[in-house]
């Protein structure tokens, strides 16, 4: 078969297809009025009208129930606290260890070998109070990137940490899973690894 008939060929295909689609139609059409002798496609289209007015007039209605809907579900998510890295008052307590504040809390986080470890990271679920605590952290003690040639961000910081919460969140409540990601370990092995791979390659097997 030549190029010119491997082009067209797609496109004979695409009209015996609105053919097709067309037929159908007809077919269901001469069906309704064998069934229903005393309906005329007049009456259809003034059905149709009719219809579609009962849509017009409902749907502001509608709008209206949809974004009271979406206000509440906005409503229960969790919302943003700090304005900046002052904010959680981050303060040195010896040996690595440090303390912030956020929501009226005191938690507790640990710089070594190049990794932040944040205790009970998974009650922190706001991704932007997420990237502003990592920015004191980082602004602190900067953690290298996986290739060692620069340093992680505070949004990867806090991509990461957002990844451990997921599976936390979907975790069984007894496994050693949930209770390891408790925490989490912001370092540069695990430098922009979705949830499904962290949960692979350390967290699935219990």
């Amino acid at each position: 078969m030549s190029r010119h008939h491997k082009k067209r060929h797609p496109f004979i295909k695409f009209i015996l297809f609105i053919l097709i689609i067309a037929l159908l139609c007809l077919l269901g059409v001469g069906i309704y009025l064998h069934y229903h002798p005393d309906e005329s496609i007049e009456s259809l289209g003034e059905k149709a009208k009719q219809a579609k007015q009962e849509v017009q007039e409902k749907a502001p209605g509608v709008k209206e129930a949809l974004g009271e809907k979406l206000d509440e579900e906005k409503e229960k998510l969790p919302k943003a606290r700090l304005k900046s890295t002052a904010d959680i008052n981050l303060r040195a307590a010896g040996d690595g260890y440090y303390y912030f504040t956020y929501n009226g809390e005191d938690y507790k986080a640990l710089y070594s070998y190049n990794t932040w470890t944040i205790y009970d990271s998974y009650k922190i679920t706001n991704k932007k109070d997420m990237k502003i605590i990592c920015q004191a952290l980082s602004d602190e003690h900067q953690v290298p990137s996986r290739d060692g040639q620069s340093y992680r961000t505070a949004e990867d910081m806090a991509y990461e940490w957002d990844q451990h919460n997921k599976i936390h969140m979907v975790a069984p409540e007894d496994s050693v899973t949930r209770e390891r990601t408790r925490n989490v370990d912001l370092d540069p092995e695990d430098q922009g690894k979705t949830y499904k791979d962290l949960y692979n390659e350390n967290l699935g097997n219990n």
